[in-house]
């Protein structure tokens, strides 16, 4: 289990069977933690991704953005592939084996605030962005450098989060409302 607390510009990671670790190389935006090898993704406003092995108590940028970037998602059939989205609306895929970006997307306007791969297809990807619309793509057909969505669901203001429901079948966003 995992208890996240942020203050100022420190992390604090409680982990039940590890004790406690304090990371002060960065206040991530994003995190992903792989239980099964003890890893954990994060991504910064400052364009870092990083990468902490937990065992190892050791904490890397294993890339640097052009752009801040606002999410990150590890592919579920390739424990090597991770996704992450920059301020300008690119998406990229990184490949952890040879430590390089594989492929890039511009797929929004803004920036890309969530990525989400669908639990019962992991060809199909969900993006929402600060450009104030969530969109489905298909990854097999994102050969080209604008793919086409599959789907676009635009709100009056920046959407923050989409993500998939357990079945897949249902897609839920949340925006930002100003009263």
């Amino acid at each position: 289990m995992c208890i996240l607390g942020c203050s100022s510009l420190a992390v604090k990671i409680s982990f039940f069977s590890f004790g406690s670790h304090v990371i002060q190389h960065c206040l991530p935006l994003c995190l992903h933690i792989d239980y099964f090898v003890f890893q954990i993704y994060s991504c910064t406003h400052d364009g870092d991704v990083c990468l902490m092995d937990v065992e190892k108590e050791i904490f890397n940028a294993i890339y640097l953005c052009d752009y801040p970037a606002f999410s990150l998602c590890q592919a579920p059939d390739n424990a090597t592939c991770l996704y992450f989205g920059e301020g300008n609306g690119q998406l990229k895929a990184f490949d952890e084996r040879v430590g390089k970006v594989s492929s890039k997307w511009l797929l929004h306007h803004d920036s890309i605030c969530s990525i989400d791969i669908n639990p019962e297809n992991p060809n199909m990807l969900a993006t929402s962005s600060l450009d104030s619309t969530a969109c489905l793509w298909d990854l097999r057909n994102m050969k080209l450098l604008k793919p086409e969505s599959l789907k676009v669901v635009k709100h009056e203001h920046s959407v923050r989060s989409a993500y998939f429901s357990p079945s897949g079948s249902f897609l839920a966003t949340t925006r930002f409302y100003f009263s």
